[in-house]
């Protein structure tokens, strides 16, 4: 594993024993510039934007009490400023993936969003907005980006400036709370207020973070769509007279039931644009760039910037930025064992790569959040959340010329299938947790049982989806020997919330917590929700990592098998008078 000031041997970098701040170049030697953003300690969720030849950031603090307060600063000169506070709420949601956003306007307003909680059960909120007009002095409340007050989630908000302002975009969860619809994508214009809200797909993938950039013809945003087989590439979006057409980055295929929290970036100058995106089709964790030079309508084929290497394995969270050569300069993550690297490198458009540069973490893949890059003068300001920086956030100025150049000699990874977690046939691993009254768990403890292990979370659509069914499950088979345990991952939610918020979705089995990731290590776990079967002998019968659908028939197979010759009923919850609501 990876940790600092640790000797650690990664198989595509000629890395030697350094500490975990200072980056690895293959090839070359790169000395970054520290620039620590003036956060305290417990800082989380840094994002970068860039303005003129600076950079605009903004990040979350704690606040006395159980709040955060949203703090804004600008790096110029070499430097940051003064950070000065937008907010301060108990109300915030304060988490890894779905972070605050700062972009500058055309108009020369600044202006910052947030997730607030809508209600007391935290896992709906809406997507805030406050505007300045003095350079990010002073900040005014606006209210939320979308018109509508159901209690449901707006989030993973992205911008663009326009010469009115900024026109935000943002993934909204109306339909799904309301009728068992999808989450959309919608716009909205924000000036003096919030105003053109519109809707510019009406299915997206519910928690992937979207991307906005300006172009010679106008703005763009990047997403992950969701068809209804559950096909989740990546699409460009632009405005045509009151609708907005899209187009595919590529035609990766990556179908999956689940949250792959993994969203694309986007930059262009002119009408030159770039995108780079994850994807883990065909069980390949990959990724990928594409240049299009009509500003999003066509794309060049996609170029393979990294993928599974030994035990390396790329978990996407990526970043982008166009350099004065026309080259990308791309960022995403890492992880060997348990600890995550920061990784950036240099495309061009003729398909040549430069060697990566690599920037090692004290920290897990969770725990280093959504890496985030901006172009600064010639170079780039990277930042992520890492333990080992004195405020929690680590973040490096490190110059063009650091980063190293294009070769004739470079070439695309080869694509090789990941490592999966353990599956049918397999030992279930060690799986140790604590329930939500704080009393040690192990699934060592159930040996003899069958036992049905859901790893989800809160913010997951799918697995919140999935609840009714599972809880289904546990109540018709408890006394033939089954066990539900769902295992939530939520980082920052305390134990009596998890308790409150299945207790309000009737969940009807123990709810054990793993905020250390154990059981997401053990079972190679990349996306959420992620089910396992064990029969009473500790051995692997089924695996399923996405959403499990009512009446799955491959389930109630494997149910069959692990709990004996006696007929398994339909897994329908609407057949089931105690199912969850």
């Amino acid at each position: 594993m990876l940790r600092a000031g640790a000797c650690v041997l990664l198989a595509v970098l000629a890395a030697g024993c350094r500490s975990s701040s200072e980056p690895v170049a293959t090839g070359s030697a790169a000395n970054p510039v520290t620039a620590e953003l003036p956060a305290t300690r417990g800082a989380m969720a840094p994002y970068l934007s860039t303005s003129g030849d600076g950079v605009l950031a903004t990040w979350l603090e704690p606040a006395p009490g159980d709040g955060h307060r949203l703090r804004f600063a600008r790096w110029h000169g070499g430097r940051w400023s003064p950070p000065v506070s937008v907010i301060e709420s108990d109300r915030i949601v304060a988490n890894w993936a779905d972070v605050p956003v700062v972009a500058s306007g055309g108009d020369e307003s600044l202006v910052v969003t947030w997730a607030q909680r809508s209600g007391a059960g935290g896992e709906t909120y809406d997507a805030l907005v406050a505007r300045s007009t003095d350079d990010g002095a002073t900040w005014r409340t606006l209210g939320a980006l979308h018109a509508d007050r159901t209690p449901a989630e707006h989030g993973f908000v992205s911008m663009v400036a326009d010469d009115r302002g900024v026109r935000a975009f943002w993934l909204d969860g109306r339909d799904a709370e309301r009728d068992g619809g999808a989450t959309m994508l919608r716009t909205a214009h924000v000036g003096d207020a919030v105003t053109d809200e519109a809707v510019v797909d009406d299915r997206v993938c519910d928690c992937c973070a979207t991307a906005a950039v300006a172009t010679g013809d106008g703005p763009r945003v990047a997403y992950r769509d969701r068809s209804q087989a559950d096909v989740r590439d990546v699409r460009i979006a632009q405005p045509d007279e009151g609708t907005w057409p899209t187009s595919l980055a590529a035609d990766d295929g990556w179908t999956i039931a689940g949250c792959p929290v993994n969203g694309p970036a986007l930059a262009a100058v002119g009408r030159e644009l770039v995108v780079a995106w994850y994807t883990a089709a065909a069980s390949t964790p990959r990724v990928r760039v594409a240049f299009s030079h009509d500003s999003g309508t066509g794309f060049d084929p996609p170029i393979e910037i990294d993928a599974t290497q030994d035990a390396r394995m790329p978990i996407g969270r990526v970043g982008v930025a166009l350099d004065a050569d026309g080259t990308a300069l791309v960022s995403w993550m890492t992880t060997v064992g348990e600890r995550a690297t920061v990784m950036v490198r240099r495309v061009a458009m003729d398909r040549r790569l430069g060697p990566p540069l690599a920037f090692p973490t004290a920290a897990g893949a969770r725990e280093a959040g959504m890496p985030r890059l901006a172009r600064a003068g010639d170079g780039v300001v990277l930042a992520w959340t890492d333990p080992s920086a004195a405020s929690g956030i680590h973040a490096v100025r490190v110059a063009g010329s650091a980063i190293p150049a294009v070769t004739a000699a470079s070439a695309a990874p080869a694509v090789v299938q990941a490592p999966t977690g353990p599956g049918a046939g397999a030992p279930a691993p060690v799986i140790e947790a604590t329930t939500t009254d704080g009393t040690p768990a192990s699934l060592t403890a159930l040996r003899g049982r069958v036992v049905l292990v859901n790893l989800w979370a809160t913010w997951c659509a799918p697995c919140r989806a999935e609840l009714p069914a599972l809880t289904a499950i546990a109540r018709r088979y408890a006394d033939r020997g089954l066990t539900v345990i769902g295992l939530d991952v939520d980082r920052d939610r305390r134990r009596d919330e998890i308790a409150a918020f299945a207790a309000r979705h009737g969940v009807g089995f123990p709810i054990w917590i793993d905020r250390e990731d154990r059981a997401v290590r053990a079972l190679g776990a990349t996306t959420f929700p992620v089910s396992v079967l064990i029969d009473r002998d500790g051995t692997i019968r089924w695996r399923r990592d996405g959403a499990i659908p009512p009446d799955d028939a491959e389930l109630r197979a494997a149910l069959e098998a692990a709990l004996g010759s006696a007929a398994v009923p339909s897994l329908t919850p609407a057949r089931d008078a105690g199912a969850a609501r």
